[in-house]
């Protein structure tokens, strides 16, 4: 198994795209093994849907990135205080069973720190009834990305009000989160221990459990290669919000002479089809809202200063 140093990089876009990179473009022959750290950011599936998954306006507002991964899954919240992980290797006989496997060193670290784990479903890890780790896989069938998080001393309301959508979405074609009940792997440890100590503990069981680590470090041409799929992909439009499945949602409008309910339907993140509610606002102020929102990006910041 090798380590793969991110640099203590703790861009999100940068450490994503770092997952896809590797998981494309090293020797398939090997397993790697990657721990990182991102900023606040809100990291969601594939295939979800996040004005629905989370409070969009309220990330925004306070400087936390959206963005989409290639794996699929629930959303996730990220800060300073989660620690996540990725192991890459081979589809096998096993295939997306083989996480169970590549989690055990994560287990038997927290169990040996006096925090016994329970894996459930969905390869999820709680302590007492309480959720610390969602796990997420990605497959192109010749190799696995299985990867997945590790909150240590995240700020939990910040979590909550982050993934609190508040959301106006009526239906969506994506794939909704299960919430569950979380905590931090610090408030049931016996002594105080920063995350990076933990990291360290996590990296020394994995040392034991995969008998032995081999430090891979990338070329330069490498890291030029993760930073431009970072700025096309990670840090686009098109990637985090032009590929949300299908969706309707109802907003308050106004104008200067009237205020009516709408339904918007969303196609691609674009505004596609405009249906009123309630009173017809009439046939010049509808075209006047029509032609204001049809075929513009849904964008939640510029719709809530129309309530």
């Amino acid at each position: 198994m090798y380590f793969i140093d991110n640099q203590d990089i703790t861009d999100p876009a940068i450490n994503l795209s770092l997952e896809e990179y590797c998981l494309k473009n090293l020797d398939p022959n090997n397993d790697y093994m990657l721990f990182y750290i991102n900023a606040p950011s809100v990291i969601f599936g594939k295939h979800q849907n996040p004005f629905r998954e989370a409070n969009v306006a309220y990330a925004m507002d306070k400087g936390i990135s959206l963005i989409r991964r290639i794996s699929g899954g629930g959303a996730v919240y990220h800060d300073h205080g989660n620690l996540n992980f990725s192991f890459i290797t081979a589809f096998g006989k096993k295939g997306l069973q083989a996480f169970r496997d590549l989690l055990q060193p994560i287990l038997h670290a927290l169990d040996a720190l006096g925090v016994p784990p329970e894996l459930k479903e969905n390869n999820t890890i709680f302590i007492e009834e309480n959720k610390i780790s969602g796990n997420a896989q990605y497959t192109n069938l010749n190799r696995i990305l299985s990867h997945g998080t590790l909150l240590f001393n995240t700020d939990l309301a910040v979590l909550h009000q982050t993934l609190d959508s508040k959301s106006d979405i009526l239906s969506s074609r994506g794939v909704d989160s299960t919430s569950s009940r979380v905590t931090n792997v610090s408030e049931h440890l016996k002594e105080p221990m920063d995350i990076l100590t933990f990291r360290q503990k996590l990296i020394s069981e994995a040392e034991k459990f995969f008998g032995g680590l081999e430090n891979y470090e990338l070329s330069g041409t490498a890291w030029d290669e993760i930073f431009r799929l970072s700025k096309d992909k990670y840090r686009s439009w098109t990637w985090n919000y032009g590929n949300t499945p299908a969706f309707s949602a109802r907003h308050r409008i106004r104008s200067e002479t009237h205020e009516s309910s709408i339904r918007l339907h969303v196609e691609r993140g674009y505004i596609r089809k405009i249906e009123f509610e309630d009173d017809d606002p009439g046939k010049e102020t509808a075209a006047s809202w029509k032609e204001k929102l049809i075929g513009k990006p849904y964008d939640v910041i510029s719709l809530k200063c129309m309530v």
